[in-house]
């Protein structure tokens, strides 16, 4: 199985991504990075780790994962999360301050903004 993709797209005011070394990067601006290896969990913060973002349980045999939102303070940023072909946000930090899904995509697409 290919290493799992990861394409991330930040909205809103400029934010900054150390992926470290579980992480290849391809680009600076719009920012799309695979893991080294799918097994190993990881997590991204924005906005000085208002918003989280934690991937785990990596299933090699249906190559689903489960993706974890966290919104720490009562402010008007946001985090959502959509699969490669979702026209709709499949896990969001809306109306929740922590939500977590499994999904089973090649893609994430991971979008982060001010609302308001």
């Amino acid at each position: 199985m290919t290493p799992r993709k990861v394409c991330i797209k930040c909205m809103g005011s400029h934010q900054n991504l150390t992926p470290g070394t579980n992480f290849q990067s391809d680009f600076l601006s719009v920012i799309d990075f695979t893991t080294v290896d799918p097994t190993k969990d990881f997590g991204l913060e924005w906005y000085e780790g208002t918003l989280q973002m934690s991937y785990s349980d990596f299933d090699k045999e249906k190559g689903c994962f489960k993706i974890t939102l966290e919104h720490f303070r009562i402010n008007n940023s946001r985090i959502w999360v959509s699969a490669e072909n979702s026209k709709e946000p499949d896990i969001d930090t809306l109306n929740h301050v922590m939500r977590s899904k499994i999904l089973c995509t090649k893609w994430v697409h991971i979008h982060v903004k001010q609302d308001g």
